[in-house]
């Protein structure tokens, strides 16, 4: 359905995801726990992440208690490149707006445009992970994490 080329780009890009480094985790796990320090939250966090995405990567950790827990960190570029995508994008569209009246997709550019701060928020995610934990904690065939 693709030209090969697209798909071995969009291979790459999910297998070889950029990580961040160790001091930038650190520190924005530092910055999240506090007044605690991330030593204090969690006996151990590997340094390595067990998977990284466009977005962000994930780090196994555990806590003082001794549960294993994941924590999942935000590439520090993410915010810059999300808007200079969605501004590259507008720019498309409304060139192709030009090009053909017909082709009209200003509104889904001013819909990312609203939407996208949420979905780049981990906050909005984990509220979302509890509704749904809570909307089909009956239903023993779907799991979701606890956060």
């Amino acid at each position: 359905m693709f030209p090969d080329a697209y798909v071995s780009k969009m291979k790459t890009m999910f297998q070889e995801a950029p990580t961040s480094e160790w001091d930038y985790v650190k520190a924005e796990i530092d910055s999240l726990v506090h007044p605690n320090t991330m030593d204090g939250v969690f006996s151990r966090v590997s340094t390595n992440p067990i998977h990284s995405g466009s977005i962000a990567q994930v780090h196994e950790a555990w806590l003082r208690s001794g549960e294993k827990v994941a924590i999942k960190v935000q590439h520090s570029w993410i915010k810059d490149e999300a808007m200079i995508d969605l501004h590259m994008l507008n720019l498309f569209v409304r060139m192709a707006k030009r090009i053909n009246s017909e082709i009209d997709y200003i509104w889904m550019v001013e819909n990312l445009r609203k939407v996208l701060p949420n979905e780049l928020d981990f906050r909005v995610e984990a509220q979302n992970i509890v509704r749904f934990r809570n909307l089909f904690q009956q239903d023993m065939r779907i799991t979701a994490p606890r956060v």
